[in-house]
C-alpha cells in the first residue's frame, strides 16, 4: 500500500550509523565499520558484534531520485551508469509456476553483471568524497569484479584478495579493469581477515561485505527502483542471500521507503541458500551458527 504523501516542496534527508547492538549513534566516517563499544566484545567464531545500520532523518518530497536516499551527495559519484536496471514480465515462468504477477529485476545489466555493483558505487562515492585513493576487498568473485569495474571508472586503486578456490574467469575480469589482485592460500574467511589487516596497515577503505555498513546502503538501491517501477512495493520478494548482505539490503530498502512514508507495508523476503553452504539458513532453524561451510555448486559467490 502507498501513503499519501502531502507535501511536495524540495526537502532533504540527513544520515548517520547506528549499532544494531547497544543502539549507539556516529557520524558516518571512514574510521569507523563497526560500532567501537560492541566490537570490543568480539568473540572468535561468533557473529560479527557491532553491526552498523544508516539511518535516515528528515522528509523527502512525493517524487525523489534513488540518490536522494543516499549518504554520498551526487558529486562524488564515478560516471558509470549502475542501476536503473530492467524489471522483466518472463511470461514462460509465469506459466510455468502459475503467478500471473511475477517479475525478475535483472541486475546482471549492471556495468560488470551483477547487483554487487550498487554496493560498489556507494563506496566509490564515498571515498572519492573523503579523497581515500585506494579501496580493498575480499570476494571470491562477484565483488571484486565489481569493485574493480567500479574503481576504475572513478580512478580509484582496488585491492583484491581472493581465495584459491576463486572462479579464474572472475578474477581475469578484475586484472583487466586494472585491480590488484592478491590470492590467499585459504577460504574466503582468511581472506577477508587478510584484506581487513591490510586496511589497516595501509590506510585502504574496506569494502567488505557485512563489515562495511554501505554495502548494505548501496545495495538497498534496488529495492527503490522495485518500488518507483512498479509504482508500489511488492508482496514477496525471493532474494539470493551470499553472505547476507543483499538480503539486509533489500529489506532495508523497503524499511526506508516505509519510514519516509512512501508505503504502509514491508514485503515478505525470502531468502534462498545453497544446500551446501546454508548458514543463515541453518542459523535461522537451529540457533547455531557455524563458521565455516565449505561446497561446490554451480552457483557461486551467491551461496
Amino acid at each position: 500500500m502507498i501513503n499519501e504523501k502531502k507535501n511536495s516542496q524540495q526537502k532533504t534527508l540527513s544520515f548517520y550509523y547506528q549499532c544494531t547492538e547497544c543502539g549507539s549513534e556516529y557520524e558516518i566516517t571512514p574510521e569507523i565499520m563497526v560500532c567501537p563499544i560492541c566490537s570490543r566484545k568480539q568473540k572468535n567464531y561468533e557473529p560479527l558484534r557491532g553491526i552498523l545500520s544508516v539511518e535516515i532523518a528528515g522528509e523527502l518530497p512525493d517524487e525523489f531520485e534513488i540518490l536522494d536516499i543516499l549518504p554520498v551527495e551526487k558529486k562524488y559519484f564515478p560516471d558509470i551508469p549502475v542501476g536503473d536496471t530492467p524489471l522483466w514480465e518472463p511470461k514462460n515462468i509465469r506459466d510455468e509456476l502459475g503467478f500471473t504477477n511475477l517479475f525478475l529485476k535483472d541486475d546482471t545489466l549492471n556495468p560488470t553483471g551483477s547487483l554487487k555493483d550498487r554496493a560498489s558505487y556507494l563506496v566509490a562515492g564515498f571515498v572519492r568524497k573523503h579523497n581515500i585513493n585506494n579501496i580493498a576487498v575480499a570476494s571470491t568473485g562477484n565483488a571484486a569484479s565489481s569493485m574493480a569495474g567500479v574503481g576504475a571508472s572513478a580512478g580509484i586503486s582496488v585491492t583484491i584478495f581472493v581465495p584459491k578456490n576463486a572462479p579464474q574467469a572472475k578474477l581475469i575480469q578484475s586484472l583487466q579493469y586494472g585491480a590488484r589482485v592478491i590470492p590467499v592460500d585459504g577460504n574466503y574467511d582468511y581472506a577477508f581477515d587478510i584484506s581487513l589487516e591490510y586496511s589497516r596497515i595501509t590506510g585502504a577503505l574496506s569494502r567488505n561485505t557485512a563489515y562495511n555498513p554501505l554495502t548494505i546502503e548501496g545495495k538497498k538501491t534496488v529495492s527503490l527502483e522495485i518500488f518507483k517501477q512498479l509504482g508500489k512495493a511488492p508482496d514477496f520478494i525471493f532474494v539470493p542471500v551470499g553472505d547476507g548482505v543483499i538480503l539486509a539490503g533489500v529489506y532495508k530498502g523497503f524499511l526506508d521507503l516505509k519510514k519516509l512514508g512512501y508505503i504502509t507495508d514491508i514485503p515478505i523476503v525470502y531468502g534462498v541458500q545453497s544446500q551446501g553452504s546454508s548458514a543463515i539458513c541453518d542459523y535461522f532453524h537451529t540457533g547455531k551458527f557455524t563458521k565455516s561451510y565449505s561446497a561446490e555448486t554451480i552457483a557461486d559467490s551467491i551461496c
